[in-house]
């Protein structure tokens, strides 16, 4: 489980996945800066507390060791199974595709491991509302796919980050043996799966 505030369900991709997701309701936010600023809604007062950069890369840092614990931990379940896991080559390809079509730099995909392969990819842009209504179709060209519905890789993670690599928002997954992910963002507005 990812470390943080309280979670509860949500849905990934068209598929129904168990996932984890923040528990908030949104707030506002209007041009690049203000979406970066308009906080995260706490309680039921909607009051919003806006997510600093040392905070985000703190919060970003949380969720990115709660995924590697979790595929460290679920290596050992399911281990008859075998994902697909393309090549690094596969997989650049299809980000640089996605790339073009979403307006990204890819910054870097290091490569971590479960019981197989699990890329964990980090995307730079400032076009964060555009990038982050994106990423599911992101996700979904890279892992699977789109014409299959089964997983390519035991588990992944993507973070963005604006140019001065501070993240802004994650998504991740786990699927070896019972499956679990998450989402984070730094503003209401930048979540890109529904929650609440």
């Amino acid at each position: 489980m990812v470390p943080g505030p309280a979670y509860a369900p949500c849905m990934r991709r068209t598929l129904a996945l168990a996932c984890l997701a923040l528990v908030t309701a949104g707030c506002g936010g209007g041009g690049a800066s203000s979406v970066l600023e308009a906080g995260i809604c706490r309680d039921v007062s909607q009051t919003c507390v806006p997510v600093g950069p040392a905070k985000a890369r703190a919060e970003l840092r949380a969720a990115r060791r709660g995924w590697l614990t979790a595929l460290h931990a679920n290596a050992g379940l399911d281990a008859t199974h075998r994902f697909p896991t393309p090549p690094p080559r596969v997989l650049l390809a299809r980000l640089r595709s996605q790339a073009v079509a979403h307006v990204f730099k890819i910054e870097s995909v290091v490569w971590r491991h479960g019981r197989q392969p699990a890329p964990d990819i980090v995307l730079e842009t400032s076009q964060y509302l555009d990038f982050t209504h994106s990423l599911p179709q992101i996700v979904d060209a890279i892992d699977p796919p789109p014409s299959s519905n089964e997983h390519v890789y035991e588990g992944i993670f993507v973070e963005g980050v604006d140019p001065q690599h501070v993240p802004f928002v994650a998504v991740f997954d786990d699927v070896r043996g019972r499956v679990s992910g998450g989402e984070w963002a730094r503003s209401e507005p930048l979540y890109p799966y529904a929650h609440g």
